[in-house]
């Protein structure tokens, strides 16, 4: 049931949706950006170099793609599972077999999230919307353990961020950060205290390439992002 939540969700967002932090990635090939590109350009390029295009009625091979006149590699999208680049022909670097997510392919773009502290997924929570309220001012609404709550979240041009919770008998707790990952204040509001003991739990994630922390589980030849 989640992996076709999943592929309905990437439908309805032109075939991709964001990950845990900023990055945004497909699960559908992006054919809706032939409108802007151009027919019979490049769509997107797969981590190994080569690029990706629409349908096409000429045969592919086992990864989905094929040689063209120039003799140069590309994919294609298809209408079956798993829809474009069923195996990279391009030689690339994979993640080590001892570290999470096993064969991710390095290196990997890198991001941080605004707010600092290890939170975690806010189990049993269900988006049910998302306003914008003005120019970089947006509202997430969400519901979690039938209890209707929102996030108010919003950014000046200097990259300062505030974070407002707002809870079902409209208290608040209040956050600011710098893009820079530095809690600009402590957490005001009734339950900012309780929050504080809540998120400061241990909470240890798995270990995986390009994390930044070299240890015993990789080398320089397995993750030379680390070591």
């Amino acid at each position: 049931m989640e992996n076709i939540l999943l592929i309905l969700v990437s439908w309805i967002n032109g075939g991709g949706h964001s990950g845990r932090a900023d990055d945004y990635h497909y699960h559908l090939a992006p054919e809706h950006l032939e409108k802007v590109v151009g027919e019979g350009n490049p769509i997107a390029y797969a981590l190994d170099g080569f690029p990706l295009y629409g349908k096409i009625e000429a045969p592919l091979d086992e990864y989905l793609g094929r040689f063209n006149q120039g003799g140069s590699y590309q994919y294609h999208a298809v209408d079956y599972p798993p829809y474009f680049i069923a195996g990279l022909r391009g030689k690339v670097q994979v993640d080590s077999d001892s570290n999470a997510p096993e064969d991710q392919i390095m290196p990997q773009p890198r991001t941080q999230p605004v707010r600092t502290d290890n939170y975690g997924p806010l189990k049993g929570a269900t988006i049910t919307g998302l306003k914008k309220i003005g120019e970089r001012h947006y509202s997430l609404e969400y519901t979690i353990h039938g209890k209707q709550r929102r996030m108010d979240y919003s950014w000046n041009k200097d990259y300062q961020y505030q974070f407002v919770f707002v809870d079902e008998n409209d208290h608040q707790i209040v956050e600011h950060y710098q893009k820079n990952n530095k809690r600009l204040m402590a957490p005001t509001g009734k339950k900012a205290e309780r929050t504080r003991k809540a998120t400061s739990r241990n909470h240890q994630p798995r270990k995986y390439c390009g994390d930044g922390i070299c240890d015993n589980t990789e080398s320089n030849q397995q993750c030379p992002a680390d070591c």
